[in-house]
Formats: structure tokens, C-alpha cells, sequence
């Protein structure tokens, strides 16, 4: 590569990705240890979790932005914290909402029990 000289050549733990990747792809990460497939595609059923928060433009209309962004925050945190506990993965956070994925035999059960201890959180 032309620029090769400007790219630190040097190895990072795997653990240090711990708290930002799925459990999944730390599973495939360390099952691989470093040599991945160019071709690396995976073929699976999965449950997708979509959340959104509803009302959630009249709400940044009626408070201030840092109300709003403190209110988003603790949204995600708890919807984090929810979907980690079924072992779901998060896919993408969107703004006010998140796409979270689950795979597995029992991924169907999983997804909609997070989804109901959701419903719980999220009203309190």
C-alpha cells in the first residue's frame, strides 16, 4: 500500500472491543483469531426488535434541547440495558429509536420477552 508507512502496525487485545461489539461478533472475532475471510458472509434467521419513541417530535418541541438529549439518553440506556439482558445485539441506535437483533434457537421468546419487560421499564 502506498501510504503503509502511515498506519500503526500493531496489535489490539480483543477485549478492548468487548464493550463495543455483540457478543456474536467477539465470538467470530476470537473463532477467526485475526485472519478473516475475505469472503466472510453469514447466512442466519434472526428476530429484529424495532423501537421508536413515540411522540417524540411534539416532545423536542415542548422542551429545551438539553431536556431532550438527557430524555433520549436514558431512553437508550434502559432499552440497552434490556435488550443486553436477553442477549439481543444492537444493530443500530436511530435517532430516537434502536434496531436490535436476536439469533439462537430460543431468539423468537427472547425478543418478545425483552420487548414485554420493555413495555414495563419504559412506563416507569
Amino acid at each position: 500500500m502506498k501510504n503503509d508507512h502511515l498506519i500503526p502496525h500493531h496489535r489490539v487485545h480483543p477485549k478492548a472491543f468487548n464493550s463495543f461489539l455483540p457478543k456474536e461478533t467477539m465470538d467470530m472475532l476470537n473463532h477467526y483469531v485475526g485472519e478473516l475471510p475475505q469472503d466472510l458472509a453469514f447466512e442466519q434467521t434472526m428476530s429484529i426488535l424495532f423501537s421508536d419513541m413515540r411522540g417524540f417530535t411534539a416532545l423536542s418541541e415542548q422542551y429545551n434541547p438539553h431536556k431532550v438529549y438527557e430524555t433520549i439518553n436514558a431512553n437508550l440506556a434502559l432499552q440497552s440495558k434490556v435488550i443486553a439482558e436477553f442477549d439481543g445485539s444492537i444493530n443500530k441506535f436511530l435517532g430516537d429509536g434502536l434496531l436490535a437483533c436476536f439469533s439462537g434457537e430460543d431468539r423468537s421468546l427472547r425478543a418478545f420477552k425483552c420487548v414485554q419487560k420493555l413495555l414495563v421499564d419504559l412506563k416507569t
